[in-house]
């Protein structure tokens, strides 16, 4: 296989670039971190995949918060990136392109797991943007194959601080105080890389063209349970403390999340295999030696 990924010096980007290099496949990178091209700017996407077959299309605007003040931005590089990317993938004759879609598309829901029959309700820009780009996809079908992931809370070596697997870990081995937002009691479906990068290589052969696929473990973890989780996988001094929100939290913010994995099961043959601890022992000791 000869892949570009878009958005390829990112956290998964750079897990998923290792991951297909190590299988004997040719990758090529598509980010603005390094000015190697912009998939806003057509004339760069259309240099970058030349000679491509299949397109891991993961460039975003990172983080719900990030995204939210910045909902233009998140529109552009969205929109006008797969605009750019299916009309130059086309042109050149690439055969797939897989899409990084996420969670934030169901919004919060009454019933838990999320299911993708389930209809959409995202409740921030990043949510709508995401959701389009899939129906995006799904109106060229016939032009070119396609298969969306959506991924719930990826964590692991690498990801930036700001997502709370990775502040968690950092305040505990620095002895801090591990700051839990809210009563804690807040769920979410903790998805550690090497699995999401899994996802991404079984969608990348699947025969299931056009469709949508959870990514996740199918357990729901609360938010103040993976704080104890890191203390006591750090060995940590850190206290615990619940920090009430000052002001109402953000409409975005979605109370309760985990995944049903019986499509991505039955069809793409996906099944998390790194339980929490075992993917946070991981972490910290891959950063500890890094």
């Amino acid at each position: 296989m000869k892949a570009l990924i878009t958005g390829g010096l990112g956290f998964l980007g750079q897990h998923l670039t290792r991951r297909l290099k190590g299988d004997g496949h040719d990758v090529s990178v598509l980010d603005v971190k390094d000015n190697s091209g912009d998939v806003r700017d057509y004339e760069s996407v259309k240099s970058a995949i030349r000679g491509v077959d299949t397109v891991f299309h993961l460039a975003a605007v990172v983080g719900v918060e990030q995204a939210s003040a910045n909902p233009i931005d998140v529109m552009d590089t969205e929109l006008i990136g797969i605009r750019n990317l299916v009309r130059a993938s086309v042109e050149k004759g690439v055969k797939r392109i897989v899409y990084a879609s996420s969670s934030e598309i169901y919004g919060n829901r009454a019933l838990l797991p999320m299911s993708e029959s389930d209809s959409p309700s995202p409740l921030s820009s990043y949510g709508v943007s995401k959701l389009a780009v899939e129906h995006y996809l799904k109106a060229f079908g016939d032009k070119i194959e396609s298969v969306s992931l959506r991924i719930f809370n990826a964590y692991g070596p690498g990801q930036d601080e700001r997502f709370v697997v990775a502040r968690f870990i950092n305040q505990a081995l620095k002895n801090e105080q591990i700051t839990v937002y809210d009563d804690g009691r807040q769920t979410r479906d903790f998805t550690y890389i090497d699995d999401v990068v899994e996802a991404f290589v079984l969608a990348s052969g699947t025969k299931y063209l056009g469709e949508v696929f959870n990514v996740a473990t199918g357990i729901q973890t609360r938010v103040i349970s993976l704080a104890k989780i890191v203390k006591s996988a750090t060995r940590s001094d850190s206290k615990i403390v619940l920090v009430r929100p000052s002001k109402r939290l953000p409409e975005f913010e979605v109370r309760k999340r985990t995944a049903s994995l019986l499509n991505s099961r039955k069809k793409l043959g996906f099944e998390a295999k790194t339980v929490l601890r075992d993917g946070i022992v991981k972490t910290i000791t891959l950063r500890t030696r890094a």
